[in-house]
Formats: C-alpha cells, sequence, structure tokens
C-alpha cells in the first residue's frame, strides 16, 4: 500500500469529495469522516492496511472521526458517500 501523511489532524476538513468505493483507491490525504446518503454497511482500511466493517450504518450519518485510506467496494453496500477530507 502507497504511504500516506497519517499525522492526526484535528482542524475541520478543507474539503468534501465524492467517495467511489473502489479495492484499490487509496485517499491521500486520508479521509477523516464520512457523510452516508444511502444506509448499509461500510467497510474501509486505515493506513496500515487494517479492514474494518461498519454494520448496517444509517441514512444521515457522519462516521468520523478517524483515519480512512480506502473505503473498499467489497463489503459496502451503502452508497453517496461524501468523504470529509
Amino acid at each position: 500500500m502507497p504511504t500516506v501523511d497519517n499525522t492526526v489532524n484535528i482542524s475541520p476538513a478543507s474539503k468534501l469529495v465524492d467517495i467511489t468505493k473502489s479495492d484499490s483507491t487509496v485517499y491521500n490525504p486520508l479521509i477523516r469522516a464520512i457523510y452516508v446518503g444511502v444506509a448499509g454497511d461500510i467497510t474501509v482500511v486505515d493506513n496500515e492496511g487494517n479492514s474494518v466493517l461498519f454494520k448496517a450504518v444509517p441514512q444521515g450519518v457522519v462516521l468520523g472521526p478517524f483515519s480512512v485510506a480506502k473505503v473498499m467496494s467489497t463489503g459496502t453496500a451503502a452508497s453517496s458517500l461524501v468523504g470529509f477530507v
């Protein structure tokens, strides 16, 4: 996995990005939070390669704070995801 800056950043997000679920896309800078537009499971991978499944995330929730390098296609049924970076 490519190296990404994983410095803890507690300031507000500087921009929002549409998240395209992908098993290979690495977000740099890391995603700090995720808005969930359509409910479902979300599988993410941190900068160290650890995978976590958030089960049955409701619509309208903002998940975070965390440092996420990938939002996986495999294991993610939720959609209309927006990343805070």
